[in-house]
């Protein structure tokens, strides 16, 4: 009896470097080859059952009987070398030869097998394009969502340059700047997360990958620009009420000095750190009628914001001597604060701030030399929890 043949295993389809379509979910269809072997089948088993059902004449003394059995086997063994080259495509093997008639009981044992092997292999079929089906529609949702996101980010920063260029230097609403760029530096965050999805796809989706690091990248430069511009507006406070709120009663406290004796500017200074948190780290000298800092300068300002904590307030307060006219006195220690503030902030930490601030001229660090007032003072504010 011909052995059962098993199914061959289906090769898996590799998908191609070009854009994957969208998917369409469709219900699976048996391949014509596999139709065409069971049509060969169906047909290979009526002959045989007519073949083994034909009444047989002994001594084989009618010639019409044999040739007519002749030509029945000639069909037969047409019908099976068919059926041998459609399961050679399949990857099957032959059917077993056989030289004599197969019984009805046979054949049909034989015929049901196949029949099992084609229901097996329709059914495998089924499985894998059910499962490829669900990747494509998976990979097809990632790159959607990823496409969004990257245009809806594209479109908040467009609109927070635009809302910065727009604004005015002096009414400029820092908090609400600050919270859009919060908003946008945590979709770059959340990018970031979908490239890092993206980056277990398949090579087809290699182009968009790349595409979606470089959008990437630039608006977190964006970001990083427009988070530098909004420092800079804010850095230098003409009036107090542009003082932030931590330094506003430090510099109410230094107004109030003016004029006092240096004992009990000395005094003062020694409570400040206790009553107010601040601390006077240091004093920026400059020369008569300048604003312009010195490469030790620089310097100093740099071991200052190292050895900060990561949240310190940098409060700086310009000085001129009083040597000159009192506005151009004014306008002087305002350009020697925005200097050293200026400075301060391309050298701190993320998380520090700077802000100027100007007293005008003073004789309050001694009377002669008058250079010993033109200075800036630099103040650590640490804030309170």
């Amino acid at each position: 009896m011909p052995q059962e043949t098993p199914a061959p295993e289906l090769e898996t389809p590799h998908e191609t470097p070009e854009t994957a379509p969208a998917v369409v979910e469709t219900t699976p269809q048996l391949p014509k080859s596999v139709m065409v072997l069971g049509g060969v089948a169906v047909a290979l088993l009526a002959v045989v059952l007519v073949v083994s059902l034909a009444p047989r004449k002994s001594g084989g003394k009618d010639g019409s009987s044999d040739n007519d059995i002749k030509s029945m086997q000639a069909e037969i063994q047409l019908l099976k070398d068919n059926n041998d080259r459609v399961r050679a495509g399949l990857g099957m093997s032959p059917a077993a030869d056989t030289s004599d008639i197969e019984s009805a009981d046979k054949v049909a044992s034989r015929i049901l097998g196949d029949t099992a092997t084609l229901t097996a292999l329709a059914r495998k079929a089924s499985e894998m394009i059910g499962a490829k089906d669900g990747e494509l529609a998976a990979r097809n949702k990632l790159l959607n969502d990823s496409q969004q996101a990257q245009k809806a980010l594209s479109d908040q920063i467009v609109a927070l340059r635009q809302e910065l260029n727009g604004v005015n230097r002096q009414n400029i609403d820092a908090s609400s700047l600050q919270s859009q760029l919060q908003s946008a530096m945590q979709k770059i965050s959340d990018l970031a997360a979908q490239v890092q999805d993206l980056r277990q796809a398949p090579v087809d989706l290699q182009r968009r990958l790349n595409d979606a690091t470089q959008q990437r990248d630039l608006f977190a430069r964006q970001v990083r620009e427009l988070q530098a511009r909004l420092a800079k507006i804010n850095i230098f406070a003409g009036s107090e009420a542009d003082i932030q709120k931590e330094a506003q009663v430090l510099y109410r406290a230094l107004l109030a000095l003016e004029g006092q004796a240096q004992i009990e500017i000395s005094r003062a200074y020694s409570q400040y750190g206790a009553t107010l948190g601040s601390t006077a780290l240091d004093r920026v000298a400059f020369g008569t009628g300048s604003a312009e800092l010195g490469p030790d300068d620089l310097d100093k300002l740099k071991a200052h914001v190292e050895s900060a904590p990561d949240n310190a307030f940098f409060f700086v307060v310009g000085y001129a001597s009083k040597t000159g006219s009192v506005d151009d006195n004014r306008k002087l220690s305002s350009a020697r604060a925005t200097a050293v503030a200026s400075a301060l902030a391309d050298l701190k930490k993320p998380a520090q701030r700077v802000q100027a601030a100007y007293l005008g001229q003073t004789d309050r660090f001694g009377a002669t030399p008058p250079e010993l007032n033109q200075v800036c003072e630099l103040w650590q504010i640490v804030p309170r929890e």
